[in-house]
């Protein structure tokens, strides 16, 4: 059975700069992987270039075997959601409007079947936002928002999962709701890629992390195996006391020196 998705050998320049240098992944179903790395590492790019938003400089992308380049924008849609960084909203429009657009490649928020009824109202039920559903986006904080935006991701049933950043700008108590909601989805058989730079709970709840460190995939394997002392050391330039405990690693940083 071919990979949910294939990274082969792939690099990615933005202009004169390269970003992303000959990089490998394969994610299968049932995979909770946490993209980790220092600013500037490469993580958001290499989640564009996955989704199929930036082309790749050299190698190839594959989403179940087929070239990403060779689907049709509906049939990625339908097979990768990806959840940005960045989330602004510039129309008026309510909460749940922002989550039916999860579901466009199906045909809503155009015309809403009853399966999409369901599936808008599951997500919003399992990020947590359905409390707001109707009220206006510009009227929403930024972690309430942060939710619309992670149920919209969710909505579209996809077997894959993209998510740049998914608990930044919420609270501790809806950090780790997030958390385990997408561990429960990998669980469930789908598969999701986190850009996360919280280490301790990327440690709790991913299967595996891949670590970049200069668009390099410096590290790829279980949170054991990748939070060493050393590899923190050598691509977050810190030094880190790591005790393992039955929730996962302990970790704890310091600058060089001190």
């Amino acid at each position: 059975m071919s990979a949910l998705l294939s990274l082969q050998e792939v690099s990615v320049w933005l202009g004169a700069r390269r970003v992303i240098s000959n990089a490998s992944l394969d994610i299968n179903r049932g995979e909770f992987v946490g993209l980790i790395g220092p600013n500037g590492a490469g993580k958001s790019t290499l989640l564009k270039t996955a989704a199929g938003l930036l082309p790749a400089s050299a190698g190839a992308c594959l989403s179940a075997g087929a070239p990403l380049r060779s689907l049709t924008a509906p049939e990625r849609a339908r097979r990768i959601a990806y959840l940005p960084q960045a989330r602004p909203v510039f129309w008026s429009v309510t909460a749940r409007e922002i989550v039916a657009l999860g579901r466009f490649s199906f045909g809503a928020p155009l015309g809403e079947a009853p399966r999409d009824a369901a599936a808008i109202d599951r997500a919003m039920d399992e990020a947590g936002a359905a409390q707001f559903a109707d009220r206006p986006a510009a009227d929403l904080s930024g972690g309430e928002l942060a939710r619309v935006h992670l149920a919209r991701a969710l909505a579209g049933e996809t077997p894959l999962l993209l998510a740049d950043e998914p608990i930044a700008a919420l609270d501790p108590a809806h950090q780790l709701s997030v958390m385990a909601l997408l561990r429960a989805k990998t669980d469930e058989g789908r598969a999701v890629i986190a850009a996360l730079h919280d280490l301790s709970l990327a440690a709790r709840y991913c299967t595996r992390l891949v670590m970049l460190g200069g668009g390099h995939v410096a590290a790829d394997g279980t949170p054991k195996d990748v939070l060493t002392p050393s590899l923190l050391h050598e691509i977050f330039n810190v030094d880190a006391a790591i005790n393992i405990t039955q929730d996962g690693p302990d970790i704890r940083l310091r600058p060089l020196g001190n």
